[in-house]
């Protein structure tokens, strides 16, 4: 087969993989296709696509901030938005919502990688890389503070004849996000110019993701769960990319000669295949999209 014969006989896949991120994400700005032209979009991505609503406009209104910053309020971002399902506590403190993302959760050499640069290019989307197990870190800061004894035991009613070493006002619900965010964007910033202002002046409204191949580490499906509960406390108003492959033979190989691994993983990456499965679901299907790079 010639060159060009072989190059051209690449372009239907990746125009398949290239509409499905585009849907999956939902409907960018302007739609990819038009919505009255199904015919448009290969069947194989029309099976495999749900329907997350609108993506780009997903503004607070004026109404909608002003209610939401009076203390332990709680509002939906509602049907058609971006995190439909989320329910937000905001405060004074902390406006959990306020920030969208998205996140692509993944096991290792199943074409992650290729996944964010492809997200990356969409408009409205800014993608960063790996983390060394960000989220992970992050929750075990705030584990740190909420599961210690001494720092919650006075975390409710009235403070003010309390005294002691361990002395706190109660930590507001919801308000542990903003900490957790401000570190995710702080370490994936934005590019700058020489006075530190964003060179993109749209930053702060835009879609903010990044990827992770690290978030399962330990090996307990009760540890899973809560990790799941936690991505949805700690970040409400975000979208994952559940990536898995599913032809393990070949992911098992590159895991080999990438990380130079002496034992085979097959086993473990199948079983990491079926917890992230799990966790798809877990998430929810208004939440998390589940990928196969080997059906690309």
């Amino acid at each position: 087969m010639s060159k060009q014969a072989s190059s051209e006989g690449c372009l239907p896949a990746k125009f398949v993989v290239v509409t499905l991120i585009a849907l999956v994400v939902g409907n960018m700005c302007p739609p990819l296709f038009p919505k009255n032209s199904p015919s448009s979009i290969p069947s194989r991505a029309l099976r495999k696509v749900p329907d997350f609503g609108a993506a780009c406009n997903d503004e607070l209104t004026a109404s909608d901030q002003e209610g939401a910053l009076v203390s332990k309020t709680s509002y939906s971002s509602g049907p058609g938005s971006w995190c439909p399902d989320a329910t937000c506590v905001n405060t004074d403190l902390c406006e959990p919502c306020k920030r969208r993302y998205l996140i692509i959760l993944a096991t290792g050499r199943s074409g992650s990688t290729t996944l964010m640069n492809m997200i990356g290019k969409l408009p409205g989307i800014r993608m960063a890389g790996e983390n060394n197990d960000m989220l992970g870190h992050l929750r075990d800061l705030e584990k740190g503070v909420l599961e210690n004894a001494q720092f919650v035991h006075h975390n409710s009613g009235d403070l003010t004849d309390w005294e002691g070493p361990w002395k706190h006002n109660p930590i507001l619900d919801g308000s542990l996000s903003c900490v957790s965010q401000t570190v995710i964007e702080t370490i994936n910033p934005p590019r700058v110019d020489e006075e530190g202002h964003f060179l993109v002046k749209d930053e702060a409204t835009k879609i903010f993701g990044f990827k992770t191949i690290r978030l399962l580490k330990q090996k307990s499906e009760k540890t899973d769960a809560e990790v799941a509960k936690w991505l949805t406390d700690v970040l409400p108003c975000a979208r994952f990319l559940v990536n898995i492959r599913s032809d393990i033979e070949g992911q098992a190989q590159s895991y080999a000669s990438a990380f130079n691994a002496k034992k085979d993983k097959s086993d473990d990456l199948r079983d990491m295949n079926r917890r992230m499965r799990t966790l798809q679901e877990t998430l929810g299907s208004s939440r998390a999209f589940l990928t196969d790079s080997a059906e690309w």
